[in-house]
C-alpha cells in the first residue's frame, strides 16, 4: 500500500475512513510510517466529527433546559418584592420618625424654659388646681418666639382660652380653698398649649 498522494483535507468522508483504517492496521503491525500516516488521518477525521458538530448545535446550549416559568411563580415573587418594599418603607419612615423625634428633644434639651414651660403644662393637664404654678410671661415669650408665623394666631387663641379657663375657679363655702368647677376645661386648655410647643 503506498501513501496517499493527496493531503487528508481533500478526501472525502469514505476515502479518509477507509485510508485511516488501513493504515492503523498497518501500524499496528509495527510501521512507523504507518503509524505517522494513521495519525494524520485520524486527526482530519476527528477534525471534521469536531466541525460537524459545531455546526449542527443550537444557537444556545442551555435552551434545551429552559422552561416557562409557572404562574404561582410569578406572583410569589411579586409579594416577596412587595412585602420587602414595604419592610424597607416601614424602616425608613422609623428612623426619620426617630431622628425628627431626636432633634426635638435635642432642642428642647437646649431651651431650658421650653422645657420647663412643657413640664408645667403638663402637670396642670394631668391635674389642675388653681393655685400650682403656672406659665410666666418669659414663658409665653419663648413659647410665642418658637411658632412659625402661620401658627402665631393659633397660638395666641390658645393663650386666651387658657387664661380664660384658668381663671375660671371657685371656692369652697366650707374650708375656702379654691377649685375649678370644670377642670376638664382647664386641662384641655393646658393640652391645647401643649401641643403648640411641638416643633414638628
Amino acid at each position: 500500500m503506498s501513501a496517499p498522494s493527496t493531503t487528508p483535507a481533500n478526501l472525502n468522508d469514505d476515502e479518509l475512513q477507509n485510508l485511516a483504517s488501513e493504515w492503523r492496521i498497518r501500524a499496528m503491525q509495527g510501521d512507523q510510517l504507518a503509524h505517522r500516516m494513521a495519525q494524520a488521518l485520524e486527526a482530519e477525521q476527528r477534525r471534521r466529527i469536531r466541525d460537524t458538530g459545531l455546526q449542527t448545535l443550537p444557537p444556545a446550549a442551555s435552551s434545551m433546559y429552559l422552561r416557562k416559568t409557572p404562574w404561582w411563580e410569578v406572583l410569589v415573587s411579586t409579594i416577596d418584592f412587595g412585602i420587602g418594599l414595604a419592610l424597607l418603607s416601614l424602616f425608613g419612615a422609623t428612623f426619620l420618625s426617630n431622628l425628627l423625634a431626636y432633634f426635638r428633644d435635642k432642642a428642647r434639651v437646649v431651651d431650658p424654659i421650653t422645657r420647663e414651660a412643657r413640664e408645667l403644662l403638663m402637670r396642670e393637664s394631668a391635674a389642675p388646681v388653681p393655685d400650682c404654678p403656672t406659665l410666666s410671661p418669659a414663658h409665653w415669650a419663648q413659647l410665642e418666639a418658637m411658632q412659625p408665623s402661620w401658627r402665631k394666631p393659633a397660638m395666641r387663641s390658645a393663650r386666651k382660652r387658657y387664661d380664660a379657663a384658668r381663671s375660671a375657679y371657685a371656692r369652697h363655702d366650707f374650708n375656702g380653698e379654691l377649685y375649678y368647677p370644670n377642670p376638664a376645661r382647664v386641662a384641655e386648655a393646658a393640652h391645647e398649649v401643649l401641643r403648640m410647643t411641638e416643633r414638628f
